[in-house]
């Protein structure tokens, strides 16, 4: 498997009729079961390019590549994970996990079958019959992230889904999530501010550049997981990417 992002830049109209640049040229070849994470100052285009990676919006130029076909829309092969959970309050929990399976025909008896043991690898089982509202935040997202995978996905692209959690929480979900990668061997590319978080999720780390947004940086975590995140070498790493931001935000 491969995605790639070949020769991605991307124009919004701005006052006057003057195009605002947000990405520009962009050049990145997702690995096969890889961690890969953006990082960059705010506004430097990171959500808008994991939209074009999903297929959600079509760039101004360059093109997505999925094991060598072109994606223009939104597949099935490419799931989605935001910062909102986006579940439907109207629908238990095995009901939203089943969703994704429903709109693409699958049988009532196969699709409550993978909800299930979607629901048995979030741990989330004994919550079938629960409604979103009556949940943690913390569990809405792995509903979130269970109907994700319920569609068999190629690549998962995550944007921030843990930026609105409480440390714990979200420390507690970073380790959930490096489990089901362990377990899985999905393609993920995550999009995080917290550099912590990059650095204890991520294989590699790729460093976005001010407005519009360039690949400056890319940085090889090479530390074996669970990792320590008081030990020197991880904050070694977590020193380096800081100083990169720091250095792009000054310009």
């Amino acid at each position: 498997m491969s995605l790639i992002l070949e020769n991605i830049s991307q124009e919004y109209p701005g006052p006057g009729g003057i195009p605002t640049p947000a990405l520009d040229g962009i050049n990145l070849e997702l690995k096969n079961a890889r961690f890969t994470t953006l990082i960059g100052p705010s506004g430097c285009g990171k959500t808008t390019l994991l939209k074009i990676a999903a297929g959600l919006t079509r760039p101004t130029a360059g093109r997505v590549l999925l094991d060598g076909e072109e994606v223009s829309h939104p597949t099935p092969k490419i799931g989605l994970v935001f910062q909102e959970f986006a579940l439907f309050p109207w629908r238990t929990i095995l009901q939203n996990i089943e969703f994704g399976l429903e709109m693409q025909g699958v049988k009532p008896s196969e699709r409550r079958k993978q909800a299930r043991e979607l629901l048995r690898k979030t741990e989330l089982t004994g919550f079938e019959s629960h409604f979103p509202r009556q949940l943690s935040e913390g569990m809405q997202q792995r509903v979130a992230i269970a109907r994700t995978l319920a569609a068999h996905p190629r690549v998962i692209l995550m944007d921030e889904p843990f930026g609105a959690l409480d440390s714990q929480t979200r420390n507690s979900m970073q380790e959930f999530l490096l489990k089901l990668f362990r377990d899985e061997h999905p393609t993920i590319l995550f999009v995080t501010h917290n550099i912590d978080e990059a650095v204890f999720l991520s294989q590699t780390v790729i460093g976005l550049s001010q407005r519009p947004g360039r690949i400056r940086a890319e940085f090889s975590i090479d530390l074996a997981h669970p990792r320590e995140r008081t030990s020197l070498e991880f904050n070694n790493y977590r020193r380096e990417i800081l100083e990169f931001l720091d250095r792009e935000r000054k310009g």
